[in-house]
């Protein structure tokens, strides 16, 4: 995550799945050890928040996105699928 952080450099790290929902030490030692990592001092401050949707986040990420591909592909945009 802190390479994500360090390529991208996010305005905040949302963390959904088992890990956005792990919680009390587990989830005290990656915030720790992921702001170790992070390069820049401006990035090591932002915020890492566990996703809302928890373990469902992956999922209703991938419905949305099939959703609005299956629209645009019938308004007639095309997607790169490469």
């Amino acid at each position: 995550m802190a390479f994500l952080v360090n390529l991208l450099d996010p305005e905040m790290m949302v963390v959904g799945g088992g890990l956005g929902m792990a919680g009390g030490l587990y989830w005290d030692s990656f915030e720790r050890t992921c702001r170790e990592h992070i390069f820049s001092d401006d990035s090591r401050g932002l915020p890492i928040v566990p996703a809302k949707l928890g373990t469902d986040a992956g999922l209703v990420g991938a419905a949305a996105m099939a959703i609005t591909r299956r629209h645009s592909a019938r308004a007639g945009y095309a997607y790169d699928t490469n």
